[in-house]
């Protein structure tokens, strides 16, 4: 009434008038539309219309963790492939239902999909991560079209997710002559059912080079990638928040730390020296490590190196020695602590039998073991070298892996895979203290990527010429080894976080399922939804 009131003193008499006027005009027009029975009379112009094509609606279980990631990665595809908005819901009943249907849950939880395995008309996933992605048309949905992506848990819920988006989105968006075409119609009658045949896939990285860690752990799930080990310095404050947020994409952290690495002038057949790194990790571990929810923790020691010997003893006798001491120490304060044993294969290639008196608790996870997959260049022969003569060929490269991968008849066998990107060794490494991990900015991550492009370009190339090596590789070492497997792959200060890069995907490709062809392998791995995958 105050802001009325003031409003007329501050207008001159005919100018009050003239409003008055106005409003009542407005008010007549209002009326004489409304018409004697108060309806709006059918109006000139067209209304929007809800579409009158072949629409379809999506069906979730759970939005939550790494479902609502799947949920949320097919959600946004499937909504850029059609001209309505896409409805959803958590239930339907098929049998009223006017759309095509998009299932996706587990079969323990989603009572639709357990009705279809149950009645035959879908099958189950086989185990851990596992999915089926079915298109196909049920009788009782009235001629309408279903696909149904069944996770035998949640992450195999979002691993189907992101391969049904693969698939959809490298079905071309239209045909030479320019005529778009309808790439969910386009899917067919598909049955496909996928578990991984590598256990463990990820990555290992320092932690200071990652710029977005939520953007660089959602790509780890859009590659299906279960598992990183960061090495840090010291732990990075915001470590609690960045396990949480792996942990919601299915990414198992362990985290690594110097147990003798990097330390100048070590000598490992100094006891002082031993028991000096050993308090050290000890009380690192207490006051850094022991208060995070970490899946386990990794170390490195001294075996970074060609040589082979220390005095009259061999390296690999020097490392059980060093580790066995200080991880039994460990492990007496915290049973259960899943310790994972870095292990350049360089400095232990001719001794590999004093390493039989590793603790078998201790997984040990293999680098530096020959050609590629193993090399800092993806390329069939590694670089010349003092160690080059014991791998010098891709045949000889396998038969060493094999070796390795039989050693023990326990635990995993573990590997850290090379020839993408590496840490600026040369020009900007350095130790350091406390930090904020995955926080940078992203003008500033594109213009690193920007640096890293011709990296990128070189490797790239390399991969797509040779990745049939690595193919045989992973065929080869799934079959000799029985127990379960980790594969790694050395990817820091790519800026992955910007774009999954086709050689990295061609790794995920080959760690999921290597016995695929050639050309599939290939086909998934330039998939326009990983190409797509910067944010």
């Amino acid at each position: 009434m105050f802001a009325i009131r003031k409003l007329r003193r501050g207008l001159k008499w005919w100018k009050w008038v003239l409003l008055c006027v106005s409003i009542a005009a407005a008010a007549d027009c209002y009326a004489a539309e409304k018409g004697d029975g108060g309806a709006s009379p059918p109006e000139e112009y067209v209304r929007p219309q809800r579409y009158q094509g072949v629409r379809w609606r999506m069906v979730y279980e759970n939005c939550a963790g790494i479902q609502e990631f799947g949920v949320n990665e097919l959600y946004g595809v499937v909504q850029g492939l059609v001209p309505y908005t896409l409805e959803v819901g958590n239930s339907c009943d098929l049998a009223s239902s006017k759309d095509n249907t998009i299932l996706i849950g587990t079969v323990g939880g989603n009572a639709e999909i357990k009705g279809m395995v149950a009645a035959g008309q879908i099958s189950a996933p086989a185990r851990d991560e596992a999915y089926t992605i079915t298109c196909f048309t049920p009788k009782e949905h009235a001629g309408n079209r279903v696909i149904v992506v069944a996770g035998f848990d949640d992450r195999g819920v979002a691993y189907g997710a992101c391969e049904l988006c693969k698939r959809l989105l490298s079905i071309p968006r239209e045909v030479n002559d320019g005529t778009p075409q309808d790439r969910l119609g386009r899917l067919g009658d598909l049955n496909l059912s996928e578990a991984p045949s590598i256990e463990s896939r990820g990555i290992w990285c320092w932690g200071y080079t990652l710029y977005d860690y939520r953007d660089f752990l959602d790509n780890m799930a859009r590659l299906k990638f279960n598992k990183i080990v960061v090495w840090n310095d010291v732990p990075p404050r915001n470590a609690g928040e960045f396990i949480d947020y792996a942990h919601s994409r299915g990414v198992k952290v362990v985290f690594g730390f110097s147990w003798g690495w990097g330390v100048k002038e070590l000598d490992p057949n100094n006891g002082a020296q031993k028991e000096a790194v050993k308090r050290r990790v000890l009380e690192t571990y207490r006051t850094q490590f022991r208060p995070l929810q970490l899946d386990g923790i990794y170390f490195q020691t001294f075996t970074e190196t060609a040589k082979t010997r220390v005095g009259s003893r061999s390296i690999a006798a020097l490392y059980c020695e060093w580790v066995n001491e200080i991880a039994g120490a460990l492990l007496q304060e915290n049973p259960g602590l899943k310790i994972e044993a870095g292990l350049h294969a360089t400095s232990v290639r001719n001794d590999l039998d004093d390493l039989k008196a590793l603790d078998p608790r201790l997984q040990i996870v293999w680098e530096d073991a020959g050609g590629m997959p193993w090399s800092y260049d993806p390329v069939r022969e590694p670089p010349q070298g003092p160690v080059a003569e014991n791998w010098d060929t891709p045949e000889k490269t396998l038969a060493y892996a094999k070796r390795l991968a039989t050693l023990r008849q326990s635990g995993e066998f573990q590997m850290v895979a090379k020839g993408w990107t590496i840490v600026r060794w040369a020009t900007e490494f350095e130790h350091h203290g406390d930090y904020l991990i995955g926080v940078k900015s992203r003008e500033f991550a594109r213009a690193r990527y920007a640096g890293r492009r011709s990296r990128w370009d070189h490797v790239n190339t390399l991969w797509l010429e040779n990745y049939p090596l690595a193919q045989r590789f992973y065929k080869e070492i799934r079959l000799v080894s029985h127990q379960p497997m980790t594969v790694l792959a050395l990817v820091e200060d790519g800026v992955f976080e910007q774009k999954i890069e086709p050689s990295v995907a061609l790794e995920a490709e080959l760690l999921w399922n290597p016995d695929r062809s050639v050309d599939e392998i290939l086909d998934g791995a330039l998939s326009p939804y990983y190409g797509a995958s910067g944010r």
